[in-house]
């Protein structure tokens, strides 16, 4: 069963601004200086390259899956196995850290002595498959 993340309007935005300003940034700085447009064009190319394999990537592939008794938790080029039998709590939080999730409406996953953060879109039914599996899971 997939659970694709949530994702926070201005997440995505940053995602896909942020690169453009800091080109538009560097570009100009480097014109000024140099009066030569082949910087900044090298850098749109990076810029592209950098959006379409690094940030789309992120964006599209960023989901949850339970397989059998594990929980699969995927972005962009990490993945990690959570035996969900381990897992013994599942928190709501709006923890800022640097997690697999795109929104800051978190779940805060502890399990095996450790913990991860991730923003299932539907999470409720996210809640049920994981205690479907393992009903000592506490909310």
């Amino acid at each position: 069963m997939r659970f694709e993340s949530k994702r926070d309007l201005w997440m995505v935005v940053l995602l896909r601004v942020t690169p453009v300003v800091v080109l538009a940034t560097l570009g100009d700085i480097w014109y000024l200086k140099h009066a030569d447009w082949r910087g900044p064009l090298v850098g749109a190319v990076i810029l592209i390259l950098a959006e379409v394999f690094l940030f789309e990537s992120l964006l599209r592939s960023t989901y949850y899956e339970i397989e059998g008794d594990t929980l699969r938790i995927r972005s962009s080029f990490i993945t990690w196995r959570i035996p969900i039998g381990e897992i013994r709590s599942v928190t709501p939080t709006r923890s800022p850290i640097s997690s697999p999730a795109l929104s800051l409406d978190r779940l805060r996953i502890e399990y095996g002595g450790k913990w991860i953060l991730v923003s299932p879109a539907d999470r409720e039914h996210f809640l049920a498959a994981l205690r479907s599996v393992n009903p000592a899971i506490t909310v």
